[in-house]
């Protein structure tokens, strides 16, 4: 009787307190949010965008060892990418410069990496991703917005 009167009461509180805090905070704040919650054919598409990021850059970043001569296992680079995305959180430097590089780095020195090797293959990482934006720069053009002044 006790457990089911205070999951009752327990989920009748959260359920104030989520829909107090959705409504009057994050729909205000951030109204993509609602956009995502009422719509689950976007939700379902973003959900897949973000695994076949997160599956890119792992299969990148396994390459990239291939190419410098280290064989790390694809599921280590896969959860080593993973934490790496969750460092970023942690505002230490801005936008993450750095810091997700040396979590990798260090989280692949305990599991048996060269630090130098895994630093050679980021540094390669990083070089191709400014390469690639160079790229598309050139190939599209700085556009100005006929808006703005």
């Amino acid at each position: 009787f006790f457990l089911t009167a205070f999951t009752k009461i327990g989920s009748f509180i959260s359920d104030i307190i989520v829909n107090w805090f959705f409504k009057s905070k994050v729909y205000t704040y951030f109204p993509t949010i609602k956009l995502y919650l009422s719509n689950h054919k976007l939700l379902l598409f973003n959900f897949i965008v973000v695994c076949l990021r997160w599956l890119f850059k792992g299969s990148l970043m396994f390459f990239l060892f291939l190419a410098v001569g280290q064989n790390v296992s694809f599921l280590t680079v896969l959860f080593v990418n993973s934490i790496e995305i969750f460092a970023t959180f942690i505002p230490l430097t801005m936008m993450g410069i750095g810091l997700k590089e040396s979590v990798a780095v260090y989280l692949y020195h305990l599991e048996g990496v060269d630090p130098t090797v895994s630093a050679a293959a980021y540094l390669l990482a990083l070089v191709l991703g400014y390469a690639e934006a160079g790229i598309f720069l050139l190939i599209f053009g700085w556009r100005k917005n006929e808006d703005t002044y």
